[in-house]
């Protein structure tokens, strides 16, 4: 069905005098190479056990186009699992060397079929992406797995995320596309355009305080779209700062257009409110440490952990305070934040008019479900009323409140799988340091790296490795079936 050619039976000579049908012509050994057109063709087995079986194949007629090679310009990441961890090699280097030249399309897809879902007993897993522009840097990763469920807990950070051009990679994914335009909809209107806030590489984009906003949201809702459409749904969302809005979109409390247009307000509100000029910085001390020390001018802003903190303050007093941090041998660092001392006392003025704004979006608030873990809301008072609904009162609360990062992160399991949903993978080290070895902590995104489409596809891959099951193949165009002839067997692989 491959060549057009009956390959011959070998050592035929003659047929049995029992065999009647070919003795008379009815039935025919073939001998010769013999060239067949095409049509249906019977297949029997027999076996040991005296089990036989009959199967009717139809000849596949569609002819390979362009040796498989796909109609964008998207790598291909492609997983597999194996009961050892060399059969998991072999395979990953045998699609290597199929993909050398040329990415077969129909080729991987068969692959992701395969490994759709989990295969029992199999203790490896590993991923490889190919395809790629950069492709003297093969990526592939191989690790044991754990055949237990993980926890998978969604994080969105916020502001310090930000960075030039931090969309344009991710444009390539339709899935990511298509959510940007859809927040350009809502904002063309109002004279934002976010395509070129989230693609430009002008380093200036984000001293516009309502930009910053609007592109760390956009990017937020892009890659919610893109990491539910391959399978993958949060137990918890957890979210630091402006991230909140993050978790409003990921819990469906929010539309897309009520995320965007919420970000927008934001930005908006301090645009027409006076604010001191101030500072924030981080400081590798935690809450507890750090409050002491800060003059009475100045707020912890976030707790992040044991050992992090953000300080937010007046610019001049905060200087001052950060060189005398660092004359201790004390780390810190500014934090790019518009000269703007977010969840400090100096914001308050903002507060009134990001509520009235807000009301006007949110008009009937949803509640928020359990798997949303407030980050603004002190544990002890998340049985209240208005802090169970994600309403124009609780956002503008998470702009006026310190964010209690580092207490709500205590609640996250030591198996859990937590992937930072954001322009760049700004709590890394924080969430590696305060959760643990068991913990595996994932970025989606990584700022100034060559491709952001590696970025994400190696994110995701890690993702399978850890055991979750993404549809990988809804990262990319449908392949239609039959696959054509010509298209590699993918049986001489597995081992």
């Amino acid at each position: 069905m491959e060549t057009g050619i009956i390959p011959p039976n070998l050592h035929y000579t003659r047929p049995q005098e029992s065999s009647k049908a070919i003795i008379d012509g009815k039935l025919k050994v073939v001998t010769e190479p013999t060239p067949w057109n095409g049509g249906y063709a019977g297949i029997s087995s027999f076996g040991f056990g005296g089990v036989n079986c009959h199967l009717i194949l139809k000849h596949n007629p569609k002819n390979k186009i362009k040796n498989g090679a796909p109609s964008d310009n998207l790598p291909r990441l492609v997983t597999v699992s194996g009961r050892t961890e060399e059969s998991v090699k072999v395979f990953l280097d045998d699609i290597e060397k199929h993909s050398a030249l040329n990415v077969d399309i129909e080729y991987i897809n068969l692959i992701h079929s395969v490994y759709s879902e989990n295969i029992l007993d199999h203790l490896y897993r590993g991923f490889t992406i190919v395809g790629s522009e950069n492709s003297e840097c093969t990526i592939k990763e191989i690790e044991n797995y754990l055949e237990t469920p993980r926890p998978i807990w969604f994080v969105f950070s916020g502001i310090g995320s930000q960075w030039p051009g931090m969309g344009a990679d991710l444009m390539k994914f339709p899935v990511f596309a298509e959510a940007i335009k859809k927040c350009d909809a809502v904002l063309q209107p109002r004279g934002v355009d976010i395509i070129n806030i989230v693609t430009s590489k002008d380093k200036t984009i984000f001293d516009n305080i309502l930009h910053l906003f609007v592109g760390i949201a956009a990017v937020q809702i892009g890659l919610v779209d893109l990491i539910k459409s391959i399978g993958i749904v949060p137990n918890n969302i957890i979210g630091h700062s402006t991230g909140e809005l993050g978790c409003a979109y990921a819990d469906e409390c929010f539309t897309a257009e009520q995320t965007i247009l919420s970000a927008y307000l934001k930005g908006l509100a301090f645009i027409e409110t006076e604010v001191i000029y101030g500072l924030m910085a981080v400081v590798s001390l935690g809450y507890n440490d750090v409050k002491d020390i800060c003059p009475s001018d100045i707020d912890v802003a976030c707790h992040n952990s044991s050992d992090s903190s953000i300080i937010s303050g007046p610019a001049d007093s905060m200087k001052e305070l950060l060189a005398q941090l660092q004359a201790k041998q004390i780390f810190v660092k500014e934090v790019p934040c518009s000269n703007i001392p977010y969840h400090s006392r100096y914001v308050a003025p903002v507060g009134s008019k990001l509520l009235s704004y807000l009301k006007k979006i949110i008009p009937e608030p949803k509640p928020r479900s359990s798997k949303w873990v407030s980050t603004s809301v002190p544990r002890n008072k998340w049985s209240i009323a208005s802090a169970k609904l994600s309403s124009a009162e609780y956002h503008t609360n998470n702009l006026l409140s310190p964010v209690l990062f580092e207490e709500t992160a205590r609640m996250i399991p030591k198996n859990a799988v937590t992937i930072e949903i954001a322009p760049h993978g700004i709590l890394q080290e924080i969430l590696r340091q305060s959760l643990g070895s068991e913990v595996t902590n994932i970025a989606l995104t990584q700022s100034g790296y060559r491709d952001n489409v590696e970025v994400l596809l190696q994110a995701i891959g890690k993702l399978y490795n850890a055991g979750l099951q993404p549809n990988i193949a809804s990262l990319y165009p449908s392949v239609e079936y039959p696959v054509s002839r010509g298209t590699p067997m993918i049986s001489p692989s597995i081992r």
